[in-house]
C-alpha cells in the first residue's frame, strides 16, 4: 500500500518506533554490510536449546547463544531500512503467560525471509540467536544476525488471546510474564483518539494501543467490543500491538446490522473482513480524480442514510476515471488505510458501467454544522450552506470551532494553486465537496471552484 501512503498523505509517513537502537551483535553499531563471515551475520557456536518460558523464569543468562524450538510466529515483521533494523514476535503455541519473545534483527534479515515467505504468522519455526536483557528494564530479547539461524519447520494456528482485565495491562504497566505473549481485553471505552500529536496511539481505559501493524479507525467515545494484540513494553510503556482487523472488533457508531457486504453501508461498517472480495453494484461517480491519480469517489444513491460513499482506489496505473454521474459495478476488496475506507481495484475489467446517467442524482447532503461531520459521512458528497474557515495550516482551512475539520485540497494538483483559487481566511458560501479522512483528520474536499459560491475576500470563484 505504499502507493496509498504517499497519496493519501502528501508524502507524509511516520516511521515505526523499533525495538532497540543498537544492532543485534550489541556492539552499538547497528552496521550490517551482508557480508557472510563477518561478526553481523555470524551463526555463532553450539548454541543451547532452551524455551520461552525458561527465559521468562530467569533461567536463561544474559548474552547466551541458544536455539529455541517449535515457537509459532505471531506477528507479521516491521522493519525499518534507513535504521537498518527489523523485527517480529514469537510465541509458543499454548499462548498465555510466559510464553512470548521478541525478536530484533536487521533489515537485510528480514528482508531474505520475507523473500523466501519465512517466519511468517503461523509458521512454526526453530530459531538461533543470542539472548539479551534490553534497556535499563530487561527487555527479554532474541537477537537474530543471519536469516539462516531461522528454520520453518511447519504451520499452525496462532494461539488463543490470553484475556486479560484492562486493569492488569493499564496505564503501561503489566507483568512482565505477559511481554511477547498474545492477549486479549474486552469492552473498553476510547478516552483518547489516534492522531498526529501522540504518534497514532490509542488509549481504551488505560490500555497504551501502538497502531504500527494495524491502524484502528477509532475515536473518543468508541466501545471496543474485543481488542486483541502482541503486548510489548513500548518505550517502557506496556502497550498492545494489534496485527489485522479481526484485532480490534467494533462498530461505528450509527451503523445498521442489516447492511451487508454487497452494499457500501456493508463495507464502511466493517461486515466484511478487510482484504475480503465483494461484488457492490449501483455505484455513481461523485468525483474526479484526485492529484494522486487511479482514485476516484463513488456513493450508492439508493442508500437511506450515511456511510454511503467510499474511495475507490486501483493499484494498477492508468486507471480511467469515468465521468461523474456514471453508474458503475465493481468487483475488488475492503480496505481502511489509515483511517481512509477504500474499495480497492485490481483489473480495469472488474469496473463495468451500466451505461446509465445518474448525473441528477449527484445531489450533496446538506450539513448545517461544519462541526458535526463525522465518520458517518466520510466519502459522501455534502453542502454546507455557510460556515467560517481560519487560516490556511498547510493545505487546509480549518473551520471555526472545529480544528480537526476543515476544506482541503486533494483535488488540486498543489498547495501553491490550492491557495490561489481558493478565498482565504474569512466566510465559504454554498461549499459542496467530497468528505475525507486522514486519520483521525476530516475534511470537505471541493471538486473545483464551482463548488462553492463565495468566499471571502479575493474569491476566484467561476460560480
Amino acid at each position: 500500500m505504499s502507493k496509498q501512503l504517499l497519496s493519501l498523505l502528501l508524502g507524509l509517513s511516520l516511521l515505526p518506533a523499533m525495538g532497540c537502537n543498537f544492532g543485534p551483535t550489541g556492539n552499538g553499531s547497528g552496521d550490517d554490510d551482508d557480508s557472510v563471515g563477518d561478526d553481523d551475520d555470524a551463526t555463532g557456536g553450539d548454541p543451547t536449546v532452551v524455551t520461552i518460558a525458561d527465559i521468562h523464569a530467569g533461567d536463561v543468562a544474559d548474552g547466551t547463544f541458544i536455539t529455541i524450538e517449535g515457537s509459532v510466529v505471531t506477528t507479521p515483521m516491521r522493519f525499518d531500512e534507513e535504521d537498518n533494523e527489523g523485527d517480529f514476535w514469537i510465541a509458543h503455541p499454548d499462548g498465555g503467560p510466559a510464553s512470548g519473545l521478541f525478536i530484533y534483527t536487521f533489515y537485510d534479515v528480514v528482508d531474505a525471509l520475507d523473500e523466501a515467505d519465512d517466519a511468517q504468522p503461523g509458521d512454526v519455526i526453530n530459531i538461533t540467536g543470542t539472548y539479551v536483557e534490553a534497556f535499563d528494564y530487561g527487555l527479554p530479547e532474541l537477537r537474530l544476525t543471519n536469516a539462516s539461524n531461522v528454520e520453518v519447520v511447519g504451520t499452525t494456528s496462532l494461539p488463543t488471546p490470553h484475556l486479560v482485565d484492562a486493569d492488569d495491562i493499564s496505564g503501561g504497566f503489566a507483568d512482565p510474564e505477559l511481554w511477547g505473549a498474545v492477549v486479549a481485553v474486552e469492552d473498553i471505552t476510547v478516552g483518547e483518539a489516534p492522531s498526529f500529536e501522540n504518534y497514532n496511539e490509542w488509549v481504551g481505559d488505560g490500555v497504551i494501543v501502538v497502531d504500527d501493524f494495524y491502524y484502528a479507525d477509532v475515536e473518543v467515545g468508541y466501545t471496543i467490543d474485543r481488542l486483541s494484540g502482541v503486548l510489548h513494553p513500548n518505550f517502557g510503556d506496556a502497550s498492545v500491538f494489534p496485527r489485522w482487523h479481526d484485532d480490534v472488533q467494533f462498530t461505528y457508531p450509527g451503523c445498521d446490522s442489516s447492511w451487508t457486504s454487497d452494499t457500501v453501508q456493508g463495507a464502511r461498517c466493517r461486515v466484511v473482513d478487510e482484504d475480503t472480495e465483494v461484488t457492490i453494484n449501483n455505484l455513481v461517480v461523485t468525483s474526479p480524480a484526485p492529484f494522486f491519480g487511479d482514485a476516484f469517489w463513488v456513493q450508492d444513491f439508493d442508500a437511506t442514510g450515511n456511510f454511503a460513499g467510499i474511495q475507490l482506489f486501483a493499484i494498477f496505473d492508468d486507471l480511467t476515471i469515468p465521468a461523474i454521474g456514471t453508474e458503475l459495478n465493481f468487483t475488488g476488496e475492503v480496505e481502511n488505510f489509515r483511517g481512509a475506507a477504500e474499495l480497492i481495484l485490481f483489473s480495469s475489467d472488474d469496473l463495468v458501467e451500466t451505461g446509465n446517467d445518474r448525473i441528477a442524482d449527484v445531489v450533496p447532503l446538506e450539513i448545517t454544522d461544519p462541526c458535526t461531520l463525522g465518520e458517518e459521512h466520510e466519502g459522501m458528497l455534502v453542502s454546507i450552506p455557510t460556515a467560517d474557515v481560519g487560516a490556511l495550516d498547510y493545505n487546509t482551512y480549518p473551520f471555526e470551532g472545529c480544528p480537526l475539520i476543515g476544506v482541503s485540497s486533494i483535488f488540486w494538483d498543489d498547495v501553491s494553486s490550492w491557495e490561489s483559487d481558493a478565498g482565504g481566511e474569512g466566510t465559504v458560501t454554498n461549499l459542496v465537496g467530497i468528505v475525507s479522512e486522514r486519520y483521525e483528520e476530516l475534511s470537505v474536499n471541493p471538486r473545483s471552484t464551482d463548488d462553492w459560491d463565495t468566499w471571502g475576500a479575493g474569491s476566484t470563484s467561476l460560480w
